[in-house]
Formats: structure tokens, sequence, C-alpha cells
């Protein structure tokens, strides 16, 4: 697990920080990803059903197959490890994460 102060920093960095209503890290529940309630917590701390929410993630297996059997849309941040599309097929596909606020300004500001 990366320590929070680590996810803030970069957040911050890319000015995301005050796109978000709530920071859930797994390091402070019971479970990690792809467990469901993983996600369930977030949309919960949100109030909010899951199908409200986005997942963005780097890791197809645990962030983006996850997000989706919880019923979330997910973001999958690419990286050189590729998937093939039976694991996941996700909502949206990024490089970087400066291209967050615009794919968000697109769904309605999801």
């Amino acid at each position: 697990w990366w320590a929070a102060d680590w996810h803030n920093a970069d957040l911050a960095a890319h000015g995301l920080a005050s796109l978000l209503d709530v920071i859930v890290y797994t390091s402070d529940l019971p479970h990690s990803k792809p467990h469901r309630s993983v996600f369930a917590e977030v949309a919960r701390r949100l109030d909010v059903s899951t199908d409200e929410c986005v997942m963005i993630g780097d890791r197809m297996v645990d962030d983006v197959s996850g997000a989706l059997e919880a019923g979330m849309r997910a973001i999958w941040r690419k990286n050189d490890a590729g998937f093939p599309s039976s694991i996941a097929v996700p909502t949206a596909e990024i490089t970087q994460l400066a291209e967050l606020p615009e794919l968000l300004q697109k769904w309605g500001g999801a």
C-alpha cells in the first residue's frame, strides 16, 4: 500500500484534489481492492449509490474490474502492462491524470 501523503501530493500536483469529495485508502479498510466492500464503502462515505461513482486506477484487476463489478464507472490510467479485454473493459482510458478534468466535465461533472 502507498502512504496517503504520497497520493495526496500527487493529486495536488495535478490540480485534482479540489475535484474529489472523498478519498478512501484501502490501508484504512479491512479488505483491499478488488473486494466489493471497498467500493461500497466509498459510495457509503459519499452518501450515493455505486452507479454514481467513478473509479480511476492503473490496475485493470484491482481498480477497473473491481469498480465495474460494484456498479461504478471505471477509468483506466494506461500503463505499460497491457491487459486483454476479457479481464475488464473500462468505461474510459487516459494516459495522464491531467486528462481527468476534461473527461469528467464531458460526463457532466461525474
